[in-house]
């Protein structure tokens, strides 16, 4: 049974590391269409658990200024989001959250500014 509006997801018991991450290229927020496989996983464990929420965390590398990277973090999380939904999920279990680059590597090259450009998938419940 869903939680009640006044449930925050932030606050739930968060589960990482259970989807595989979802990675940009330089400056994208669309989903890769080789990321849409592991989104119809992540739908599909959502209707096998309907008390739990998804989480969806936009990061980026450290080029750009932070409130660009902010708003890019946001893009990119609501792409993921809207695939989610566009696979059925009720929208009241998807949250997004944008990181932008403050967890990016400082000075990272390219390979490791490849693996900032993501977004994580929590599973909150």
């Amino acid at each position: 049974m869903p939680r009640d509006s006044a449930f925050n997801i932030l606050e739930g018991e968060q589960i990482r590391n259970v989807f595989p991450t979802i990675y940009f290229d330089f400056d994208q927020s669309f989903v890769r269409p080789v990321d849409r496989s592991t989104l119809e996983q992540v739908a599909d464990a959502l209707r096998a658990a309907p008390d739990d929420y998804l989480l969806i965390e936009g990061y980026c590398d450290w080029k750009g200024t932070t409130e660009y990277n902010l708003a890019l973090g946001d893009r990119r999380a609501t792409s993921v989001k809207d695939y989610i939904i566009s696979l059925g999920i009720d929208p009241s279990r998807v949250e997004i959250l944008s990181k932008g680059d403050l967890e990016a590597a400082p000075d990272a090259g390219p390979e490791g500014r490849a693996l900032d450009r993501k977004a994580e998938l929590v599973i909150v419940r």
